[in-house]
């Protein structure tokens, strides 16, 4: 597999973040007295009874399992995805060598699943601002880390790397336009610059990619309602 060369411009320096666990749920360390809960944990409330139900109707060890390979799934192409963008020829020659290997490898799948979206990716972003970098919010009171920050057909974009068994309706996955939208804002708040954009790219198991395109601004009232209350 070749990477493409890609573009980039710096428009900041982000912050280095570290992250503490507290009551079970990721929190982000702004200062020794300030400690904001991730996005994604605020976020696991909305969908909590369902999930609940969910594991009630499959059983918990299914649920176990299916949850646990999703989270690896989701991992693995968020770090392929990752050395990709930062054109890391060695890694990719890596992974592309285990998956020939190895056909029914986790390495094999990766593959499989990044070369569903990889037109989608070469042709669409422009410019890399930033990828993989933490922000927060004083005003949400909340922090998480962004897959990327880029420019993509045109806009400045927040754009996030998503897996699944299946394809998703939209009406399911309002917590990741309410996710991308609250990372857009703190890029508002932290650096004064305009995102107008957000995307949602899904590669899907043996399905065509998914991607969403959404205003930022569609989202924002949604957002302060979520974090703000």
């Amino acid at each position: 597999m070749k990477a493409k060369s890609f573009k980039r411009f710096k428009l900041f320096d982000a912050v280095d973040l570290q992250t503490e666990t507290i009551d079970g749920e990721r929190h982000y360390v702004i200062a020794p007295d300030k400690k904001y809960k991730s996005v994604t944990s605020v976020l696991s409330q909305l969908t909590k009874q369902h999930i609940n139900e969910w594991r009630k109707k499959v059983g918990e060890e299914e649920a176990n399992k299916i949850s646990t390979s999703a989270s690896n799934r989701g991992t693995k192409l968020h770090t392929f995805c990752e050395h990709y963008l930062n054109e890391d020829v060695k890694f990719i020659e890596q992974i592309s060598t285990e998956a020939v290997a190895n056909p029914f490898s986790q390495s094999a799948k990766t593959i499989e699943l990044f070369n569903s979206i990889k037109h989608v990716v070469d042709e669409g972003i422009e410019i890399i601002y930033d990828q993989e970098f933490a922000l927060y919010s004083d005003v949400l009171k909340t922090a998480g880390r962004c897959d990327l920050f880029c420019s993509f057909n045109g806009f400045n974009t927040v754009l996030d790397f998503k897996t699944s068994s299946k394809p998703k309706k939209e009406e399911w996955i309002e917590n990741y336009f309410i996710q991308c939208t609250a990372y857009a804002m703190m890029i508002g708040e932290r650096y004064n610059i305009n995102v107008p954009r957000i995307a949602v790219l899904i590669a899907v198991e043996n399905e065509p990619y998914q991607l969403f395109f959404k205003s930022t601004q569609r989202y924002k009232d949604r957002v302060l309602e979520v974090f703000c209350g």
